[in-house]
């Protein structure tokens, strides 16, 4: 992903209306984006819909472009919002499915085995369960492979706290490895 900088020049251009400069644009981030914003909403379809109303938005608001605008964190963080907008709408309807299948199958669970799929599976459901900031800060900075600073850019947040969100995030994932499977939890170097 070409950083801030590279990606300043541009500005100016789609201000102006030119296609050329917002397909370098989309070039540049459209992949980041949807692996990205697959990662908030896990599911690539949603993804890629959201990111297509991504760019359509930022190409209809050009004109109100501010000239020193940060294009990568303001298209991360457009992706973001309507990321969080999809999952709000998301979560009723989840809550009620689980629900009701819960109930159809009498409450009980199949037995836990320790074999990677299931690790696997575990480690996403417990990467879904952290607070939506710190599963946010997680997917920009070790999915996505933001620098802090434009994580923190697209979160709206100081590196600091983008950094405190990472590290509260691996923290609780440590505890429910090493409750799940104490073996494979190594101690955190504090």
């Amino acid at each position: 992903m070409p950083s801030s900088d590279a990606l300043a020049p541009l500005v100016r251009r789609i201000r102006s209306s030119d296609p050329d400069a917002f397909a370098d644009v989309f070039g540049a981030l459209r992949e980041p984006l949807l692996r990205y914003t697959h990662g908030l909403v896990g599911d690539g379809a949603v993804a890629h819909d959201l990111v297509q109303d991504v760019f359509v938005a930022f190409w209809e608001g050009r004109h109100s472009l501010a000239p020193d605008t940060p294009l990568a964190p303001f298209l991360y963080r457009m992706a973001r919002n309507r990321a969080l907008n999809h999952l709000r709408g998301r979560r009723f309807r989840e809550a009620t499915h689980d629900a009701l299948r819960r109930e159809a199958s009498g409450g009980e669970e199949p037995a836990d085995t320790l074999d990677a799929a299931a690790l696997g599976t575990r480690l996403r459901a417990w990467i879904g369960a952290l607070p939506e900031r710190q599963r946010e800060a997680l997917a920009l900075t070790r999915d996505r492979g933001l620098s802090h600073h434009d994580a923190a850019a697209v979160m709206g947040v100081s590196p600091r706290t983008l950094n405190n969100h990472v590290v509260r995030a691996l923290t609780q994932l440590h505890t429910r490895l090493a409750d799940y499977a104490p073996d494979l939890a190594r101690p955190l170097n504090r």
